[in-house]
């Protein structure tokens, strides 16, 4: 009979084990952390930059479609639309 647990110690391991079952999602993306955040971070990483330049003939087609679509436009304001068009895909 001395060699049974308490009731009081039983208690304990059973907390003990609940205490772990809760625990090891977390401590399952630990690991998982672990693993995978040093080689995320190990690997070079270039940027590359790149420039672009607009199409002067198609800015300038875009500007004669809005000039030609303002209301009361007559055909200059196509015209005025894309010169400011073609100025603007040149700069």
């Amino acid at each position: 009979a001395t060699q049974l647990p308490t009731l009081l110690q039983t208690g304990q391991q059973l907390e003990a084990i609940q205490r772990q079952q809760q625990l090891a999602p977390s401590q399952a993306l630990q690991q998982y952390a672990g693993i995978v955040s040093p080689i995320a971070s190990g690997f070079p990483v270039t940027t590359a930059q790149s420039q672009s330049q607009a199409n002067p003939i198609s800015t300038a087609l875009g500007g004669a479609l809005i000039g030609a679509s303002i209301p009361g436009a007559t055909g200059t304001s196509a015209i005025i639309g894309g010169l400011g068009g073609l100025l603007g895909g040149l700069l």
